[in-house]
């Protein structure tokens, strides 16, 4: 896989978990503290620019509450909806 393929994946990644991170009404600095590392670093994975070991990404999902491949996958409005808890 290229460099430029594996920076885009990466982005993609970051995305998704911002995506994820703000459908569960949590502010970075929130996220950063239940998975014990900065906002800085957390900012870092969310923009692609840092490599995310695939145990960290389980962790996310942990605290996200999702399945890990949810965030290998482009998002999809009815996964979200489905996984999305609406509550006020």
């Amino acid at each position: 896989m290229s460099k430029d393929r594996l920076k885009l994946t990466a982005k993609q990644l970051g995305n998704n978990i911002r995506l994820w991170r703000i459908l569960k009404g949590y502010k970075q600095n929130d996220l950063a503290a239940k998975l014990a590392i900065t906002r800085p670093l957390l900012s870092n994975i969310e923009t692609g620019r840092t490599d995310v070991p695939l145990s960290r990404l389980i962790e996310i999902a942990a605290v996200l509450d999702i399945d890990v491949m949810l965030l290998f996958t482009p998002p999809n409005p009815l996964t979200i909806i489905s996984n999305h808890s609406f509550q006020n």
